[in-house]
């Protein structure tokens, strides 16, 4: 009997998307404790282009990845004060993953003159780096680690997106049965049904 193989889904594509159309509810649902101090009164400033002009200008040979993301918030302390969120959205395995988000923080960081950032990865496929969440190195008693903030979809629980009101549970839900249904059109076409009805009941459009 022969397997039908489903047509690739271009996860980075659609993450990039529903992050910029719903910026606020994806804050609130990966960096909860980030979205309180943000001033939501002041539009949240994509840099997108520029941190690929920033990559292309200091590493020629680096591949352009569409959905790398660089947003300029306002925090409201009183002070003015900005903050850069920096955002990758992996789909594959990259086994030098965490050395490239350093590089990246790196290049920011010296472009804008500054002294602090945050970052986010999400990783969307099943297999992640060993050392998923940190870049660090040792040398004769001199030594650095960079962590960031990371999200793995595939370990996530079914019952609980289910019961987030946060739309971009929904988002996981939707990536994570995805994956988990690889080549068997029955599951995932029962899954898209679960999906529009569970999209419904909370009065999202659907058409």
């Amino acid at each position: 009997m022969k397997v039908e193989i489903l047509p690739e889904i271009p996860f980075d594509l659609l993450w990039k998307d529903a992050i910029d159309d719903f910026f606020p509810y994806f804050i609130l649902f990966f960096m909860p404790n980030l979205y309180k101090d943000i001033d939501w009164a002041t539009e949240p400033v994509s840099l997108e282009q520029e941190l690929h002009e920033i990559i292309q200008s200091e590493i020629p040979d680096s591949k352009i990845r569409e959905t790398d993301k660089l947003v300029k918030v306002f925090l409201k302390d009183g002070t003015d004060r900005i903050l850069f969120i920096h955002i990758e959205i992996q789909s594959f395995f990259e086994k030098d993953f965490a050395e490239r988000m350093y590089t990246y923080c790196r290049l920011i960081m010296r472009r804008y003159n500054l002294k602090f950032i945050t970052a986010l990865a999400i990783f969307t496929g099943k297999k992640t780096p060993r050392k998923y969440n940190r870049y660090e190195w040792d040398c004769y008693g001199t030594s650095m680690t960079y962590k960031y903030n990371a999200y793995k979809v595939a370990t996530q629980n079914v019952t609980d997106l289910e019961k987030s009101d946060n739309p971009f549970a929904l988002v996981v839900l939707a990536n994570l049965l995805t994956i988990n249904t690889k080549n068997e059109y029955e599951k995932r076409f029962q899954f898209k049904r679960n999906l529009y009805e569970l999209l419904k009941s909370r009065g999202y459009n659907t058409r």
